[in-house]
This record gives structure tokens, sequence and C-alpha cells, in this order.
């Protein structure tokens, strides 16, 4: 191997720098230079292309990488020493950009491969079967060691398309990764409290739970699932989504339209009802005139159906989340307290109620009258599902809900938030009659019990408060509805945690 220079002591007498101009001519590393490091090429390799170089030696998809300005890491490539005898070097190569995001060429190190040239070529052969393979599959792989450093990856894990951001390489700390990711806006569910979702994904990078979702600043979504190995390291595989979102999110709107339909065909029926009421009275009325008998029973009457055609509109405008509200900052602790006692007057005995406040204020801006009608309509639905009787659950709690639980719910981000659960072990429900609770003028009771507005009009009014619904059922078992809303901040510190289970758990 011929020498081009050697500056100062090396740490590592096997590792060199090289470089190439903007159009991939190999020379020696210049100004700027890694410390420590040797400086020469290969016998023969100063000014060949490192375009020709990957076509006839690098592993498969070097080329590619090249050609799209990427880095490239431990690719093998065999060469000839002064004694015409085949070696074999891993380069690492990074490419340069200047100010205007003008590509300058690379620059990188190389390593011998050292030890029995057989032995040496079986490695190396191995080496490029794995990073060919890794290169082949259309998720993303990485593997950090014990130390949390990152040990390999293929060009599918690195999402980051800042050019002048180098921070995906070997060696990287994943926390170095995930800091730079979130600084330079590449998770918009990091932007409005960074703080707290960097330590929640660090933590669950250090202790993997299970799959979630991410989603990155050009609107792709990952899917990353986490294991760790049996030497301390951590495998991650992101999975790219974002057809699955867009194939949900189309779907959610054919049923919206299906909601729409069936929300159409109810309003006109109860309507109809109501217009029929009116105008059955009103020819009663005019007969009442001619005949000179007393009105009031039909005016009654006639102002009977106007209520019921207001308390429909109402709920109507509840679902289409356009009713109007008078917000203000209430802790949800008090509205349960008061909320015991109308149902203690209400309920029989044969159902008992626990009722169990958050250990501390848990302030939330939403209009008190619309929850407390929400809940107290949530707690008539679970008295109806235990007609024997059974137990009744509220609780509340609050916390810090991170971007897989973000993820599985529409137009909500990670932030704080105070849940109220709402439990019965009643009968329950199956999947398909949970999945369709809220849909208006869907429901399961006899005819005469139930209009199916009550739960619908329940979400519309969380909607409308910027929170969600989540309804979790087990036929003959239990359902446990919990609301969702966003925790107004009043500058207590409060340390993210996990979304809490079941209230019953």
């Amino acid at each position: 191997m011929r020498m081009k220079a050697i500056t100062g002591l090396v740490d590592d007498p096997c590792e060199w720098q090289w470089k190439t101009d903007a159009f991939l001519r190999l020379t020696i590393a210049g100004a700027g230079k890694r410390p420590g490091a040797n400086l020469f090429l290969p016998l023969g390799w100063e000014g060949v292309s490192l375009d020709e170089l990957a076509q006839g030696s690098f592993p498969a998809g070097a080329a590619n990488l090249i050609r799209e300005r990427k880095p490239f890491f431990d690719w093998v490539v065999p060469y000839s020493d002064d004694s015409q005898t085949e070696q074999m070097v891993l380069l690492n190569g990074e490419p340069v950009f200047d100010g205007g995001l003008d590509f300058r060429g690379y620059v990188g190190t190389g390593r011998a491969v050292n030890g029995n040239s057989d032995t040496a070529t079986r490695n190396a052969q191995a080496h490029e079967l794995l990073v060919g393979a890794m290169e082949s599959i259309s998720e993303g792989f990485a593997l950090y060691d014990a130390d949390d450093r990152l040990v390999i990856f293929n060009s599918n894990y690195n999402f980051f398309k800042d050019r002048d951001l180098r921070v995906m390489r070997k060696g990287s700390r994943f926390e170095e990764i995930v800091r730079a990711a979130a600084d330079h806006g590449y998770y918009p569910a990091a932007k409005e409290q960074k703080a707290p979702w960097i330590d929640e994904r660090i933590r669950y990078h250090n202790d993997p739970k299970g799959l979630f979702e991410v989603q990155l600043c050009d609107g792709r979504w990952l899917q990353i699932v986490e294991r760790k190995t049996s030497s301390g390291g951590t495998v991650t595989v992101n999975t790219d989504i974002t057809a699955k979102k867009h194939h949900d999110e189309a779907q959610r709107q054919a049923q919206k339209l299906q909601a729409l339909g069936q929300l159409t065909s109810g309003v006109a029926h109860d309507f109809s009802n109501v217009l029929l009421a009116l105008e059955c009275n009103f020819e009663q009325l005019k007969l009442a005139v001619r005949t000179g008998k007393s009105p009031w029973t039909h005016l009654n009457a006639c102002g009977a159906a106007v209520e019921i055609a207001q308390g429909l509109t109402q709920r109507l405008l509840a679902f289409a989340r356009r009713q109007p509200l008078q917000p203000s900052v209430v802790d949800v602790n008090e509205i349960l307290r008061e909320l015991h006692s109308i149902l203690r007057s209400t309920f029989d005995e044969t159902i008992a109620i626990e009722i169990v406040p958050a250990a501390s204020s848990c302030p939330v801006l939403v209009d008190p009258t619309q929850l407390q009608s929400a809940l107290l309509n949530l707690s008539l639905n679970a008295r109806d599902a235990m007609p024997d009787g059974g137990i009744l659950r509220i609780d509340c709690r609050s916390g810090f809900l991170g971007q897989d639980w973000a993820s599985r719910h529409l137009d909500m981000k990670p932030g704080s938030y105070v849940t109220i659960s709402v439990a019965d072990n009643g009968h329950g429900m199956t999947r398909e009659v949970a999945e369709r609770a809220v849909e208006p003028f869907f429901t399961t009771k006899e005819p005469g019990k139930g209009s199916g507005l009550g739960l619908s009009m329940c979400y519309g009014f969380i909607k409308q408060s910027g929170g969600d619904i989540e309804i979790e059922s087990e036929l003959g078992r239990r359902t446990v509805i919990r609301i969702v809303l966003p925790k107004v901040e009043t500058g207590t510190d409060e340390r993210p945690g996990r979304p809490r289970g079941d209230p019953g758990s």
C-alpha cells in the first residue's frame, strides 16, 4: 500500500482518511483532516472515480447511494498492494455540501481488513451479504450497542433530509440522534412540548413496550418496533405506513358520509313526528276556536312539540360540534363531587357508586354544565347496562399522553391530559357495537327507550372541547368509556408518564 502522507502520531495505524472532489475523483484528505488519521490512498486509486469503484467493487446498492449523494458505511473494496497481493478495505463516506446545498464531494475513512487473506475475504463477503440484505428491505433497520451507540443501519433508516445534519452516523448515540431530529423540526409532535416528547421517546427506546407510530415533518408516518438484544443492545425497525394512514383516513371519511346519511334519515324521521304533532294540534285548535272550547290543551301540546324540536336541535348541534358553549377553567374533581350526589339520588341501592377523584387538581377548559350532562348521560347508560345491579366507578387522573397514544386518535397531539373513566360491570358490547356507539341514532335499546343521540352528543361536545372519547368493552363483563380532555397548565411541574390503564385495574 503506497503512503501519500503521514502527519503526527496515530491512534490506529490501520485507519486512514480520503476525500473526493465534486466530480467524485479520489484524492488524499487535505485541510480539515481528522486529527490522528493516516493520510494515504491504495496504489492506483488517486484520481479514480468513486462511482467507478462503486460500480465494480462495492456491494449491490452502493452506486445508487453515491448517485443519490447519501452516506455509506463499511463498504467492502478489494485492492492490490505493492506485491500485487489482493487485500480488502472497508470504506465509510459522507457527502459534503456547501451553504447553498451544492455537492462538493465525499469525505471518508478506510480501514484494512487484517488477518488471513481467506478469512478476511470470507468476513468481507459475509459483511457484504449482511449489508446487501439490509439494503434490500423496504423497512428502516438499525442496531445500537449496549452503550446506545449506532453500530449499523441501512439507508431507509436515515430519514434526515438536511444534508448539513450529519448526526446519523456510526457511533452516534440514540439520544443525540433524537434530539437533533427534534431540534431541526423532523417530529411535528415535539414542537410544542419538545423536552417531554424527547424524554418519552428515549424511555420507550430504553424499555421497548411494542409498536408505536411517529409522524415526520414531510408528512410520512413511521411505525416503529424496538427489541432488546441479549448483549444489551437495541434493534430498531421502522416501517413506512403512510399509505395505510391515507387508506384509513379514506375509510373514516366514508364512515362519516355513512353517518351523515343516517343522521339525515333520523332527523327527517324525528322532525316529521314533531310536525305531525303540530299539524294535528293546530287542527284541533282551530276546531276548539270554532266551537268555543278551551284551546289550552292543544296549545300546551304544541309547546311540548316545539320543546322536543329544540332539544333535538341542541343534540344535533352537539354532535356537529357547533353548539354554543360557555367554557371556563374548572377542576374535574369538583364536577365529580357534584355528580355523586345527583347519581346517589337517581340510582337505586342495587348499584354501588364509586367516585375516585384525582390526588391533585385536574383543571380543564370546558363548559361545566355540558361536562356534567355528558357524565350523567354515560352514567345512565352504565345503569341501563346493569339491570340486575353492579358497580359504577368514575375515576379521574391526569398525565402526559405521548405520540403512541396521539397517533391512535384523530386530531390529537401529545401533551398533558385529564382522563375521566366511567366503568361498569354490566353486559358489555361486542366490538362491532362499540365501533358504532358514537354514531347518531344508533342504539341497541328497545324502541322508545333511546334516541341513539346520547353518546354521539357526548362525543361531539368532547371533540368540540379539544378532547376525545375512548370505548373499551368486553361482552358480558364490562364497559369502560374514557373522556380525555387537555389539561390547563397551572405552572406546576408534572412528570410525564405512560397512559393509565382501566379505572378498575
